[in-house]
């Protein structure tokens, strides 16, 4: 197994680097338990995000044990779906602002291509963050792309200008 010491990291460091002992650290050194699962659900983790009238799961909340609640802060030991992290992530590309996320954009009719059946519309489905948080996150996880100690350097594409977050999952 590959062992690796990180020594010191600052909150920032430890979100673009993913390193899971910061993320226990903010979630129990910084807030509680309690107030990051607010957050998610704030987010709409857990909850339809009922778009489209596409059939959904809502994913599963762990979080009874310690353990349960420590793996929730970095991402593991429960489960939501892609639907909720696009639409958690368009708060923070959205300076705050979360839309509810669309498979269709219109449907038009297939004699007259001019009648619109169906168009979606942007639906703002909360405000989870203020835009000042959402752009210092945006600065953060710029830098899981574009340093070379961010977990997803080795992913950029040079013809795009990047910022995002890797995760880990559990097969």
């Amino acid at each position: 197994a590959l062992h690796r010491e990180y020594g010191e990291a600052t909150f920032d460091s430890g979100l673009y680097r993913s390193l899971n002992t910061v993320a226990c650290a903010v979630q129990n050194e910084l807030i509680t338990p309690q107030i990051e699962l607010e957050y998610l659900k704030k987010f709409g983790f857990w909850q339809p995000v009922d778009t489209d009238g596409v059939e959904e799961a809502t994913g599963t909340l762990n979080f009874n044990t310690p353990a349960d609640k420590a793996s929730l802060s970095y991402g593991q030991g429960s489960s939501v779906t892609t639907l909720h992290l696009l639409q958690a992530y368009s708060a923070v590309f959205g300076n705050g602002s979360m839309v509810k996320p669309h498979f269709v954009e219109s449907i038009r009719d297939a004699y007259d291509s001019s009648k619109v059946v169906y168009q979606a519309e942007t639906e703002i489905t909360g405000t989870p963050i203020t835009s000042a948080t959402a752009k210092q996150l945006q600065t953060i996880l710029y830098e899981t792309c574009n340093n070379p100690a961010g977990t997803a350097y080795y992913y950029r594409i040079p013809e795009c200008e990047m910022i995002g977050k890797t995760g880990t999952t559990e097969v």
